[in-house]
């Protein structure tokens, strides 16, 4: 649990210098975790993106967690997996580099 919350804690301040935000809601005993995007992420046209391509990756990226979920607005299981199949692993690469990064600055 601590290293999902931290996790999230890292994409949140990475999210933050686009004045959005993550919070974590649950993380279940099936490695599911749930999360909500705050601040100018609930608004904006990009969350899919974001979703799909940074905090799910970086999230399932840590031993344990088996799914993410978002709360709010839905994005078809169809288009995250779209969204994620673009992403390239240089790219995922880069992000978790990002996220870890901010990781150690905690």
């Amino acid at each position: 649990m601590e290293a999902v919350q931290l996790r999230v804690q890292a994409l949140d301040s990475l999210l933050r210098s686009h004045a959005g935000g993550l919070a974590l809601q649950s993380f279940d005993e099936r490695g599911v975790v749930r999360v909500r995007f705050t601040g100018m992420c609930v608004g904006c046209e990009l969350r899919p993106v974001t979703a799909a391509r940074v905090v799910a990756p970086a999230l399932r990226a840590l031993a344990g967690v088996t799914a993410v979920e978002f709360a709010g607005g839905r994005v078809s299981e169809h288009a995250q997996a779209a969204l994620e199949a673009s992403a390239g692993c240089a790219d995922l690469q880069a992000i978790l580099r990002a996220v870890r990064r901010r990781e150690e600055d905690a």
